[in-house]
């Protein structure tokens, strides 16, 4: 099933679309879908990678190989 997305870009915008699906051989619509789709796949594989400095990732090593001992609400609420 197919579902319709509806644009409004600024003529300027449109021509250089159309230039670009051209040059690609393609439809505008193609064109569009493509690039969004490769966008959506880069920006979903961004969102879950959790990037640290140096300094959190020291810290997060420490606590791995360090636990806190577990507080009484921790205690609590494993029973």
């Amino acid at each position: 099933m197919t579902k319709q997305i509806s644009l409004y870009v600024s003529d300027c915008d449109k021509k250089k679309i159309q230039l670009a699906a051209n040059i690609n051989n393609v439809s505008v619509s193609k064109y569009v879908v493509d690039i969004a789709l490769k966008q959506a796949r880069e920006d979903i594989e961004k969102s879950k990678t959790i990037v640290l400095g140096n300094k959190e990732r020291d810290l997060v090593l420490y606590l791995l190989d360090n636990p806190p001992q577990p507080n009484e609400a921790l205690i609590e609420l494993m029973k």
